[in-house]
């Protein structure tokens, strides 16, 4: 079952209107005005599994942040929404082994498939990218777009780098 279907973010000349709009001048950031509108993104069409995906700053937690906003949900985590955060979050990191985010994405893709879950989702893991069924936004695209998560740019150079190296993991006790 899809809750959400679609959502509609204000495009460049919304944005645009904003900002002439705005009398105060004190403000050196209307976040996130122009975040999304700039690469493009002012619609998302949902799937059981969507996943937006682009580089730092591209604008995922971005339009997560804003449809959670949107649909007044509960959220424990901060959010960007002060002048430092993102310096903040650059100074910070964690990740899953390669082998937690497969059974992430096993536990997800069964999620979705039987029990009828839905999920929104900003990543940059390859094996999250390769859900069965998943919409991808690419948000570095310009502007945003719809793709097969193989035709993603890190994800065809890591293809590219382990076919170079094919060989290796063919005979792992050669050095």
């Amino acid at each position: 079952m899809l809750y959400l279907s679609r959502f509609v973010f204000p495009d460049w000349d919304d944005d645009y209107q904003f900002r002439l709009d705005l009398k105060r001048t004190c403000y050196n950031s209307i976040y996130p005005f122009f975040v999304l509108s700039e690469r493009g993104l002012t619609e998302l069409n949902f799937a059981p599994v969507t996943v937006l995906y682009g580089g730092n700053g591209s604008g995922k937690t971005t339009a997560l942040n804003v449809i959670a906003e949107a649909l007044s949900l509960s959220r424990n985590a901060p959010y960007n929404r002060s002048d430092f955060f993102g310096d903040y979050v650059g100074l910070c990191s964690f990740s899953l082994s390669a082998v937690r985010q497969i059974e992430l994405r096993d536990f997800l893709e069964n999620a979705a498939r039987f029990f009828g879950c839905q999920f929104v989702i900003a990543t940059h893991s390859p094996f999250l990218l390769s859900m069965r069924g998943a919409k991808v936004y690419d948000l570095d695209a310009a502007p945003a777009a719809v793709k097969r998560w193989t035709q993603l740019p890190d994800i065809r150079a890591a293809h590219e780098f382990f076919e170079a190296h094919r060989d290796e993991f063919r005979s792992p006790d050669k050095k």
